[in-house]
C-alpha cells in the first residue's frame, strides 16, 4: 500500500530536487494534495493499492479528447461512479 506521499515520488519520478514531503509542505497543501490523491484512493481507506495507483496512472495518461469523448457518450456529460 502507498501512502499519499509515496504516490507524490511515484508521478515525478524525475524530480531531482527536494522531495516535498515534509510535515510542513503536506500541511500546507494538504487541501490540494488531498483533493488530488483521494480520487486515486478508490476505496477510501486512506491509502492506495497497486490496482488503484495504476489505474489512476493509466487514466492521467489518456489524452484529453478521449476522456471528453467518453463524458459525451452519457446523458448530461456526466458519470458517477
Amino acid at each position: 500500500m502507498m501512502a499519499y506521499s509515496d504516490i507524490l515520488r511515484a508521478l515525478t519520478p524525475y524530480n531531482y530536487g527536494e522531495i516535498k514531503d515534509t510535515k510542513e509542505y503536506m500541511e500546507k497543501y494538504s487541501s490540494k494534495v488531498g483533493a488530488i490523491l483521494h480520487l486515486a484512493d478508490a476505496d477510501g481507506d486512506g491509502t492506495i493499492s497497486f490496482t488503484e495507483f495504476f489505474f489512476f496512472i493509466t487514466i492521467l495518461q489518456l489524452p484529453d479528447i478521449l476522456i471528453q469523448k467518453d463524458f459525451e457518450k452519457h446523458e448530461g456529460k456526466k458519470m458517477n461512479a
